[in-house]
């Protein structure tokens, strides 16, 4: 028999995540609530209304309902409800199974795992002064956010910022918003500075990558940059406090207006001021040699003794453009630097002196 579903209650975002699962997977789910007007109806193709659980006659509706649309299981994300049909399903529909685990195990568990990787971190491998909380939760929301920031990444974060100096934090490409996220929470944190984030949000020919992979030219053929650019907004909107604005503008153009003044203002951020000098500077943007060699050179000048340069993508499978323009800048200005190391594939160079 093909298995079909019926979700009970069918609104919650854990029962919205299994439709779409299940519906990828080419199974037939039919949604069920107790609300006669339940605004997540419209979700599904095929919908029953239930009495509420402690109704007289939500045992007898439920069987029925069961055996007129021929489910063979069932779904339920809400707690009660779950605990509930756990001890009456085997009695009332025994042919009928229930998903095994808890929905409170589901929706605590990406929580738990974030817990418990930020309590394994050992010593050393980030800011101890920064609480477990913290680090759980700056792991948590990143999560939320997609991107290809790992925990190696985060966690050499962590530790530069325990030590960085004063100043502004520029990043170039930041896209969806996740690794301008983790940088905008340390650097609150850590009263570090203000975060500029740059970058064009447009497939120009400063944002096309022309030395990579078909790969990467096939995603960004799929990509919607206005989109990306509002999936942006969403993700930072709710964490700055004054202290992050944007310049949608290629890295060059970019340059030349935070040079200009030290104030940016935006509909969405409204005005941020800031220093003038970069305490960390992030460049992930265009790949190509001769982009990221330009961001890398031109932006690296402004970062001052004891900030820090990070080059995203140093070790990448798609490419070499960042790393050959790291190495360029590194044996150009290796006596002006103190510390360097790789950790989630970017490359952490720390200067001691400023370069010329």
């Amino acid at each position: 028999m093909t298995r079909k579903t019926l979700v009970f209650p069918a609104g919650t975002p854990l029962a919205r995540t299994f439709l779409r699962l299940a519906e990828s997977r080419g199974e037939t789910v039919v949604g069920a609530s107790s609300h006669s007007d339940d605004p997540c109806r419209s979700l599904y193709a095929d919908w029953l209304t239930l009495p509420y659980l402690h109704a007289p006659d939500f045992d007898d509706a439920l069987v029925e309902a069961v055996r007129a649309h021929r489910i063979t299981a069932l779904y339920c994300p809400h707690l009660w409800a779950w605990e509930y049909l756990r001890n009456k399903l085997p009695r009332l529909l025994p042919d009928v199974g229930l998903n095994e685990q808890h929905p409170l195990d589901t929706e605590l568990r990406l929580f738990r795992e974030s817990i418990a990787r930020a309590s394994a971190w050992p010593p050393g491998a980030c800011d101890r002064r920064l609480p477990a909380m913290e680090r759980a939760a700056l792991l948590r929301h990143a999560e939320t956010i997609p991107g290809a920031s790992d925990d190696a990444k985060i966690d050499a974060l962590c530790r530069i910022f325990a030590t960085c100096p004063r100043g502004d934090l520029v990043e170039i490409g930041s896209f969806w918003g996740k690794s301008a996220f983790v940088l905008l929470r340390l650097a609150q944190l850590h009263d570090i500075g203000k975060l500029l984030c740059v970058d064009p949000w447009s497939n120009s020919d400063a944002g096309d990558q022309r030395e990579s992979s078909d790969e990467i030219a096939a995603v960004r053929g799929r990509i919607d940059f206005q989109e990306a650019f509002e999936v942006f907004l969403v993700n930072l909107l709710p964490y700055a406090r004054g202290d992050l604005n944007y310049l949608r503008l290629p890295a060059d153009r970019a340059l030349s207006r935070y040079g200009l003044s030290c104030s940016v203002s935006s509909e969405e951020f409204g005005e941020t001021v800031y220093e003038g000098r970069l305490a960390c500077l992030h460049v992930d943007g265009n790949h190509d040699y001769e982009f990221a060699r330009r961001d890398i050179e031109q932006w690296g000048k402004l970062v001052i003794p004891g900030g820090w340069l990070i080059v995203d993508d140093y070790v990448w499978a798609f490419g070499d453009g960042p790393r050959r323009a790291a190495d360029a800048f590194v044996e150009r200005h290796r006596q002006a630097l103190s510390e360097n190391f790789i950790a989630g594939g970017a490359l952490f160079l720390r200067l001691g002196g400023a370069i010329a």
